[in-house]
């Protein structure tokens, strides 16, 4: 897939309710978490800029749970 400058003006959003999944690109953390009515329990981050995490050692990724999303959506750690 060719990438996008920085300004790209172009939303991906796929939502996959049967596992539930969403993969996003070309729209930020914040705008995601004020369009979403429920925040979900836990993030998968893949490429992010948050400095606390949690880390799983089995899927050597970073994220987000239920208590880290509060203060992350306020979008004061980018």
């Amino acid at each position: 897939m060719k990438r996008e400058p920085l300004n790209q003006k172009s939303i991906y959003i796929h939502m996959d309710s049967v596992i539930n999944n969403v993969v996003t690109s070309g729209i930020t953390f914040c705008d995601f978490m004020q369009g979403v009515p429920a925040p979900p329990d836990n993030i998968l981050l893949i490429k992010h800029k948050f400095k606390d995490t949690s880390y799983n050692a089995h899927t050597a990724f970073h994220y987000l749970d239920s208590s880290d999303l509060k203060n992350a959506s306020k979008c004061t750690t980018y």
